[in-house]
Parts: structure tokens; sequence; C-alpha cells
């Protein structure tokens, strides 16, 4: 037996005992239009002002995060041990 269904706008099938059709995760033509007029105008944005200008968040920046400290407090403002000793 085939199950037809529709779920959020997308369409599925796919037969009671065996798995599923691939038709579930298919973005719709609505977002496939969007995704491709968002990727033009990213590439022409790189093409203008060179590549790598604009990239897709989820590509990371490629750099390692460091602290910076130069303007670190002294150790004894949060250490007792720290604390200078008056003699």
């Amino acid at each position: 037996m085939t199950l037809h269904g529709s779920i959020g706008g997308r369409t599925w099938a796919g037969d009671v005992g065996g798995s599923a059709c691939c038709v579930l995760f298919e973005p719709s033509p609505e977002d496939r239009a969007r995704s491709m007029a968002l990727m033009d105008v990213m590439d022409r944005v790189n093409a203008k002002w060179g590549a790598m200008t604009m990239r897709v968040a989820a590509e990371g920046t490629g750099q390692r995060w460091v602290m910076r400290q130069a303007h670190l407090s002294p150790k004894y403002t949060t250490d007792w041990k720290a604390l200078p000793k008056v003699l």
C-alpha cells in the first residue's frame, strides 16, 4: 500500500513497509527561486568587490578567536592571594 500526504506545503509519498520517497525535504519552487535570487546577488557583490566579500554565515570566518588582554585588570583585583603585602 502506498501513502501520500502533504506537510507544510511539501508533499510526500511512501510505501507502508518501505522507505519514504525523497520529496519531503525538497524545497518548494518558491524557496528555490528565492535561493537562486539570493545567490545571484551574492555572486554580483563578490564579483564587484572581490571574492569572499559576502558569505553565508554558516561558512564561519576562518579566524581563530583570541581574547585581547591589553586592558586586563591586575590579578589582585580578583584574587586575595595576589594582594600586595605591606610590611
